[in-house]
């Protein structure tokens, strides 16, 4: 039995020292020998196990071996190809800004090289940049226009049309869809098209991309989940629409003041937030230009599970509230209310009789105008247009009103896509606004106190949503019922209007123009609920 011990012993000592020769192992060699058995023992462990079998290795390992072995070569040879292949890799990590960096130096090194050219704009759409991506994609889609699978031209579709450039965008978009079949371009085309009331275009693309969702492999299924979600999500929104149309809801008529009979309390029906919690947080990082990485990392998520948050607002795990909102200037304790649930209260609008909001539904999105009226002389002012302003013609011919004034928040499609036929309904309505495109006599001065019967209406500017943003505010109602301000896209209930490139200065304006009315002044946005100054000014993450 010894003998066979021994025996048995001796081969795995010649096998191993056999290997280790085969390895260059030669230090090993002495150590089998000096050590017999347990020198044997160690070699098989350390050496020829890892050589026979691959190593376990941590997710993510691999690239952060890479990104380690790619910045000591830089360090010694520092070449235009290993920063892009470094800018690369922080990229794949969600590191946006540096790899910003990465690829900022590569182009000081080579120019003209098209991948580099494409991660920077890459990069520079990532941190919300989109103009400066565009500027950057263009001329790389020129050259190639299937540069990485069209990946790159994708990039540049979505960066036309974060800039609100909705044609160029459908352009570039459907040279995607063209040669290939990627989700995400699909579906923002879609939006798109929706944008530029193309419905059977985008419903068409929609029931392609649900249908499809049913027969994917499960690999795609888990990639492309988030977009064949927005497409169903997408596609419901507009399953009832009939052609091209949209469709009008208006508040139905309020009774005729009578001080005998006190009418009873009169709500509107109960209005969705504009914006959820996920919105505002990504609304604030766009402003403040930081990397979706860097709020991902403050909240305790992943970047994947933030944007999934900032697209849907459905809460799937707790939030390191304080450490987000430090991070984009919000308020913790509102954003978690808000994401919890808050609205604001609802107003009695009995308290203003002359008072009509009109909500007129769109491809993408519902955009209220509004009706004042003076109650004796039945002088009218509409504020914005809506889509659509049929209902606003019913109420001025229900009330016997005569329209006076015209007022314009702000010049963008969805509050003024009526403004054609209300002037010609109306040709002697007097349009006040504060776009430059409009005629010199139509531009509001700050000076300016209208009156509308006994109702005195100023403006304040309050540009950042829109350069041309205006609120109106219309006061001296009876019975010394509060002031009313119509703010357009300005402010929201417990959110603003986007303001990607002039955050400061709409945060800034709002605060003195708007939030320094007394708190009881109604606001009425352009979008989502009513509110009051009070409870933006209790509530509203966006100003603590």
């Amino acid at each position: 039995m010894h003998y066979v011990i021994f025996g048995a012993g001796l081969i795995f000592q010649i096998w191993m020292t056999i290997d280790a020769v085969r390895q260059r192992q030669w230090i090993w060699i002495a150590a089998i020998w000096l050590f017999p058995g347990i020198g044997g023992g160690w070699y098989f462990m350390n050496v020829y196990r890892r050589s026979m079998l691959p190593a376990f290795e941590w997710p993510g390992s691999t690239r952060r071996r890479r990104i380690k072995e790619l910045q000591g070569t830089i360090h010694h040879l520092d070449n235009a190809h290993h920063h892009a292949e470094l800018g690369s890799l922080y990229l794949e990590q969600g590191k946006v800004e540096m790899a910003e960096d990465c690829y900022r130096a590569a182009m000081e090194r080579d120019p003209k090289d098209i991948d580099i050219r494409a991660g920077m704009g890459e990069c520079q759409f990532e941190r919300g940049f989109f103009d400066e991506a565009a500027r950057v994609l263009a001329p790389v889609c020129d050259e190639d226009p299937t540069h990485d699978y069209s990946q790159t031209m994708m990039i540049l579709g979505e960066s036309y049309a974060e800039l609100g450039e909705h044609e160029k965008a459908i352009v570039t978009l459907r040279k995607v869809t063209a040669v290939n079949t990627y989700p995400r371009a699909r579906v923002r085309l879609a939006e798109e098209f929706l944008k530029m009331d193309r419905c059977e275009e985008a419903r068409s693309l929609l029931r392609e991309l649900v249908g499809e969702a049913m027969t994917i492999p499960k690999f795609a299924e888990k990639r492309d989940r988030r977009w064949y979600s927005k497409a169903a999500r997408l596609l419901k929104t507009i399953q009832d629409w009939s052609g091209l149309g949209v469709e009008i809801e208006f508040v139905s008529q309020l009774p005729i003041r009578d001080s005998t009979n006190p009418i009873p309390p009169i709500i509107l029906p109960r209005m969705s937030l504009e914006d959820h919690a996920g919105d505002v947080i990504a609304k604030s990082r766009r402003m403040l230009k930081i990397a979706e990485d860097r709020v991902a990392s403050a909240a305790g998520l992943s970047t994947a599970e933030l944007s999934d948050y900032e697209d849907l607002g459905e809460l799937k795990k707790e939030l390191n509230w304080t450490e987000v909102a430090n991070l984009l200037a919000l308020d913790a304790g509102r954003l978690e209310r808000m994401a919890k649930g808050w609205e604001p209260g609802q107003p009695d609008l009995g308290t203003w009789r002359e008072f009509r909001q009109i909500t007129t539904i769109g491809p993408t999105m519902d955009v209220h105008a509004y009706l004042i009226w003076d109650e004796v002389t039945r002088e009218a002012a509409i504020f914005d247009t809506g889509f659509d302003p049929t209902p606003i013609f019913e109420i001025i011919d229900q009330e016997k009103l005569t329209p006076t004034y015209l007022f314009i928040t702000h010049m963008h499609g969805d509050h003024v896509a009526g403004l054609e036929p209300i002037k010609n309904r109306y040709p002697d309505i007097t349009m006040k606004a504060e776009s430059d495109t409009v005629p010199r006599h139509c531009r509001n001065k700050r000076t300016d106190f209208l009156h509308l019967g006994s109702l005195r209406i100023s403006n304040r500017d309050t540009p950042g949503h829109a350069v041309d943003g205006v609120t109106y505010i219309v006061g001296n109602f009876p019975d010394d019922a509060p002031s009313i301000a119509i703010v357009g896209d300005a402010i929201f209930a417990g959110s603003m209007g986007g303001a990607p490139n002039a955050g400061e200065l709409a945060k800034q304006k709002v605060r003195a123009q708007i939030l320094s009315l007394p708190d009881e002044t109604l606001i009425t946005p352009g979008h989502g609920p009513l509110t009051t100054v009070g409870e933006e000014k209790e509530n509203n993450p966006f100003y603590p």
